[in-house]
């Protein structure tokens, strides 16, 4: 599977159309994973916003040059800097400096640039850009871009995905929330990416419903949401009682199911669709404990994320002899994060006998959340294998390094795990569901138990189906 990432490049003012290209690009995941290629967005707005020597300008050049390809629009505003990053960008591409193999400048048709934008377009050679006027020419050219790039030899392998904890998610909208639906999408795209660069072994997939494909969405789906601005026709309520009922078993997918209902002004409310009001105000009445509201897409997308927090910590038991992370953006220290990787290094001691280095500091100054920072890279670096004490770790040990790296399960002693153990385990990890059929900790009882429990650990886990050939299994 190659890797194709590509810099989307905007004013603030095309918001809407970078997050139709998310959409676009989750609803043609599978397509494109049939084609052996994944396609990933950068965008500005990603980019970590720290204070550093470099100039903002500079470092979303780097990012943008770190990319496969360049998705570059405009409309009425073009900003200060851009053509110099621009210029500075096709410079590079042209002389193969940089990731960058392809791109496309977009001006748009019913437009009003300002004298920076006309400039601009007038500095660019001849034939080098061209025009949109609605989302579907945009589409097509950027579809056509990432075919272009799909062809180059030169692609980034993507990492594998065989050992990610996939939480699959459905979204059902109707069209007039199309806006926030593709601000969900361009979400979710974030996310996984943060997920990838920390090391995470899980990532989410997300899935738009459709009453074509209801039942598979539902069945194949550990979380869903419902969200609603004065139309109910994509999902109503016959799917919403079902779908509760579902949620009630317990045993069936989905295991958590949030409905949202969009604040509306008062003019919006009182014109209001009586069948969709009284729809509203049942539901609110009788299912109402589990009922949300959102003023705008960016209260929805904080909503998911809190509920992906608490659904992740429920699902899975984080238990390890090392402390982890507690920051989510860790930021600022990186000088002092090399400093210190640099002097703990795997190399002979640098230090006397009977020394060692320690971190000092005033208090609140980010002493011991570097030492965790420094623990967790540790843990993903796969030299440090050879000076670990395998017999030394537990059962729960063991639970929480393979979580993080399945790959060393090798060298796992599986006799050392209990039956809470591997029910942690197999909940995470279904494929290492095997390797507890001939596990000695276990008794007869027990390993029957793992094995016919969809539920391992009393946690309402979807285990994914395994294939039968054993091929399919990693180890």
């Amino acid at each position: 599977m190659k890797d194709i990432r590509i810099f989307i490049a905007s004013s603030k003012e095309l918001e809407r159309e970078r997050n139709a290209l998310a959409f676009l690009v989750l609803s043609k995941e599978e397509e494109f994973a049939a084609r052996g290629f994944r396609v990933r967005l950068a965008k500005w707005e990603y980019v970590d916003p720290k204070m550093t020597e470099a100039r903002t300008e500079d470092r979303y050049l780097e990012e943008m040059c770190n990319c496969d390809a360049a998705f570059v629009l405009f409309r009425d505003i073009a900003g200060m800097y851009t053509r110099e990053e621009l210029d500075k960008a096709l410079e590079r591409e042209r002389a193969g400096t940089s990731r960058l193999k392809a791109h496309r400048i977009l001006f748009a048709e019913n437009g009003a640039p300002d004298s920076e934008a006309v400039r601009l377009r007038a500095s660019l050679p001849e034939g080098s850009c061209g025009t949109w006027s609605g989302m579907e020419e945009l589409h097509a050219e950027f579809l056509s871009l990432v075919d272009q790039v799909a062809q180059c030899e030169a692609l980034v392998e993507a990492p594998s995905d065989k050992y990610v904890r996939k939480i699959t998610a459905f979204l059902a909208a109707d069209e007039e929330l199309a806006d926030e639906r593709n601000a969900f999408a361009d979400t979710v795209l974030n996310v996984n990416d943060l997920l990838e660069q920390s090391h995470r072994s899980i990532r989410v997939v997300l899935r738009f419903y459709d009453p074509t494909n209801a039942e598979s969405v539902l069945e194949s789906s550990e979380m869903g949401l419902a969200i609603y601005g004065t139309t109910y026709r994509m999902f109503g309520r016959d799917e919403i009682e079902r779908t509760y009922e579902r949620v009630k078993d317990g045993n069936q997918n989905p295991k958590r199911f949030y409905v949202f209902f969009h604040d509306l002004d008062e003019e919006r409310e009182k014109a209001l669709d009586a069948a969709f009001r009284t729809f509203r105000d049942e539901f609110v009445s009788k299912l109402g404990h589990f009922v949300c509201q959102f003023g705008d897409a960016n209260a929805l997308r904080l909503g998911f994320l809190l509920s992906l927090e608490r659904y992740a910590g429920e699902m899975v038991e984080l238990y390890s002899t090392v402390s982890t992370p507690t920051t989510p953006v860790f930021a600022g220290r990186e000088n002092e994060l090399r400093r210190q990787c640099a002097l703990l290094e795997p190399v002979p001691s640098k230090f006397p006998a009977g020394r060692l280095p320690v971190i000092t500091g005033a208090g609140g100054t980010g002493k011991s959340e570097l030492v965790r920072q420094y623990a967790s890279q540790l843990r993903v670096q796969p030299q440090f294998s050879d000076k670990c004490d395998w017999g030394k770790l537990d059962g729960k040990d063991w639970c929480s390094l393979l979580r993080e790296r399945p790959e060393f399960a090798d060298k796992c002693d599986w006799s050392k795990l209990s039956y809470e153990d591997w029910s942690h385990l197999i909940g995470w990890l279904p494929q290492f569901a095997d390797r507890c059929k001939c596990s000695s900790s276990l008794s007869p009882e027990e390993r029957e138990a793992l094995l016919n429990r969809p539920t391992a650990g009393g946690r309402h886990w979807h285990v994914p189906v395994m294939g039968d050939d054993d091929d399919d299994l990693p180890y």
